[in-house]
């Protein structure tokens, strides 16, 4: 069977071994642990905002772009809010 998708849940869950291609070359081919090894754990939202800067979650770093514009940056898979 062949599953394509951008969402590592979904691979996680259906999967036991990946298959990582980019233009048209294999750039990986083995499990799921090996994947998450190679690839970065840094995740980047870019927010444009009007008013207040949104608050941010503990985990996650901020980088003002320029007048309501932000980079902000975290290594969780899903950051935890209060």
């Amino acid at each position: 069977m062949i599953i394509t998708t951008h969402d590592m849940q979904d691979i996680e869950a259906l999967t036991e071994r990946v298959l990582l291609i980019g233009h048209g070359k294999i750039l990986l081919d083995g499990n799921i642990d090996e994947l998450k090894r190679r690839t970065s754990t840094e995740k980047k939202i870019d927010i444009k905002y009007d008013g207040k800067p949104p608050a941010i979650c503990n985990g996650m770093k901020c980088r003002k772009i320029k007048q309501n514009q932000m980079s902000i940056f975290f290594r969780s898979s899903y950051p935890v809010c209060s």
